[in-house]
């Protein structure tokens, strides 16, 4: 046989095998499509790694009509509702828990599910509805509670809102959620001294916390209730000596209050360590006309320019006007002089000092409207001292 009949003849195989391989690798193909169970099994794997796309994608792909390989419907609705709830679908989450307890899932989180999509796609109504389809096991969970609570809530019923919760507390005592809503709902019903009588028992809980004092005192700040949120601040000061953040607040309370000086006095351990605290205590110390402390804690700021700024207020608001226009080079050094409110106070600084050279240069700086306004003023006032020292103030 010649060589070009043997290449030819080796080609005709090739080609009838590579037909035949393509025709195997469509029905390998076929025969590998993964089946129903593989897929939701695979869904279930991807679900409890927070693959939520992921999921759903399997999921979608379950042939639902496939009489070899049946679906168990209940489960397959309620596991695309968790795969849609992940991916906050809410619309269509809702959807699938209403099929799987259509064909006859009984999970109570398919309920409680449902009811928190309804609640975000602000329908609290709907979400009531789905809680009252609830099996009984529902009704031993914390959260069931918290959803009806809120649902009410959100359709402007407080009292019912509580009413949910207070049997949340009956059903579900150990619950530290049900309980901390329950006193923050007190204060949002203007029952504040329940409020912190309900507090105090769950403050002699192992869970309690010190954010637990802090949001109650924080709702009763808002509440305009600042003598009660103080009290209640200095209980959680003794309780947590090194809480920072309860050494804020109730400096915020006192100040809330009227009262700079203990404001002040309460950030100072802070301040020994911390810059910014010392900024703030500092502020309070001005407000209280305690120059001396205030100074002290000037000296903690860090940042340069804040430090500056700030030591120029003390200074004004003592009348020490020559020290203050002293801090000029540093001012400008630290280019301060972009702040038209620095540019006015140390104008007025030279102005009560005599410079009114100096006085007019920074005026000169300055284009925001209210202080072009003052600016004004202080030079007919730097125009009358000239003329007479007696009209100088």
């Amino acid at each position: 046989m010649s060589a070009r009949r043997i290449i030819a003849a080796v080609s005709v195989c090739f080609f009838v095998l590579a037909l035949g391989g393509d025709a195997w690798a469509k029905k390998k193909r076929k025969d590998d499509e993964p089946a129903n169970i593989d897929r939701i099994n695979l869904g279930k794997v991807m679900l409890q790694d927070r693959h939520y796309d992921r999921a759903l994608a399997q999921f979608e792909g379950v042939k639902l009509d496939d009489e070899k390989d049946p679906v168990d419907l209940a489960e397959y609705w309620f596991l695309v509702g968790i795969s849609l709830n992940g991916l906050s679908n809410w619309k269509n989450a809702a959807e699938a828990f209403e099929k799987a307890k259509a064909n006859g899932n009984l999970d109570p989180r398919s309920t409680l599910l449902q009811a928190n999509a309804y609640l975000q796609l602000k329908d609290p109504a709907k979400a009531l509805q789905a809680l009252g389809t609830a099996p009984p096991e529902a009704k031993q969970l914390a959260e069931f509670y918290l959803l009806e609570s809120r649902a009410h809530y959100d359709a402007g019923d407080k009292f019912e809102a509580f009413g949910a919760l207070d049997r949340g507390y009956q059903a579900v005592p150990e619950s530290d959620n049900i309980a901390r809503k329950r006193v923050l709902l007190l204060v949002d019903l203007g029952l504040y001294q329940s409020a912190v009588d309900e507090a105090q028992i769950f403050f002699e809980r192992d869970s309690a916390r010190p954010e637990d004092y802090a949001a109650l005192a924080t709702a009763l700040i808002e509440a305009n209730q600042k003598e009660r949120a103080s009290l209640l601040l200095e209980q959680a000061a003794l309780l947590y000596p090194e809480n920072v953040d309860i050494r804020k607040r109730l400096g915020f309370a006192y100040y809330e209050q009227g009262r700079p000086l203990p404001a002040g006095d309460i950030l100072y351990p802070l301040a020994l360590i911390d810059g910014e605290h010392a900024r703030s205590a500092a502020e309070l110390y001005v407000k209280a006309k305690r120059y001396p402390r205030a100074v002290r804690m000037n000296a903690k700021v860090d940042e340069q320019a804040a430090k500056v700024k700030q030591r120029l207020i003390i200074l004004l608001d003592q009348n020490h006007f020559e020290a203050a226009t002293g801090l000029d080079r540093r001012i400008e050094r630290l280019g301060l002089l972009e702040d038209e409110n620095v540019v006015y106070a140390l104008a007025y600084a030279h102005y009560r000092s005599g410079n009114f050279d100096r006085m007019e240069n920074l005026l000169s700086l300055i284009t925001d409207a209210a202080l072009f306004r003052k600016a004004i003023e202080l030079r007919r006032s730097a125009e009358e001292c000239k003329q007479s020292i007696w009209k100088c103030d």
